[in-house]
């Protein structure tokens, strides 16, 4: 099996995982549970499955949640934890799907703010990370594009 492991990763991924273990390398038990090697495991299923440009999004909210679990473990949660599973791109916006343990309204608060970034990326383009409106290819596929990104991969921005 292939899954959960860092070689999926680009770069700028790379970057992201060390910067916040929190989220994306604190989970023991998926990586007993596949028997992978601590050098070798992300929690990711296949690492980022989107663009670069949305990895400022990926920081803010990996920040966010790894600020959160440090502030909980520090004031009476030692179990809480936020751990990300899978960031990709689906229809045109990003989809953030994990698990976490935490108390509330902590756990509202979290899953508002994954919401917020989901929506936030709508309007960045999914490659290049300047603003980005929702397009259509001409076989129906949809990707968040600057104009730019857009005309090169054939894309047309949708009605609103």
């Amino acid at each position: 099996m292939n899954a959960f492991r860092k070689h999926h990763l680009k770069p700028w991924g790379v970057e992201l995982v060390e910067k916040y273990p929190l989220i994306f390398l604190d989970n023991p038990s998926l990586r007993d549970t596949y028997k992978i090697d601590p050098n070798e495991f992300v929690s990711l299923r296949y690492g980022f499955e989107h663009d670069a440009g949305w990895a400022s999004l990926i920081d803010e909210l990996a920040s966010n949640g790894a600020q959160l679990v440090t502030h909980l473990r520090a004031n009476g949660f030692p179990d809480a934890r936020i751990n990300g599973y899978i960031c990709k791109e689906k229809f045109g916006t990003l989809r953030w799907q994990g698990d976490a343990n935490l108390p509330k309204p902590f756990d509202t608060l979290w899953y508002s703010f994954t919401n917020r970034i989901e929506e936030k990326s709508a309007s960045i383009c999914e490659v290049t990370g300047q603003y980005g409106r929702i397009c259509r290819s001409k076989s129906g596929w949809v990707k968040t594009l600057c104009k730019t990104e857009a005309e090169k991969l054939g894309y047309t921005p949708c009605e609103n």
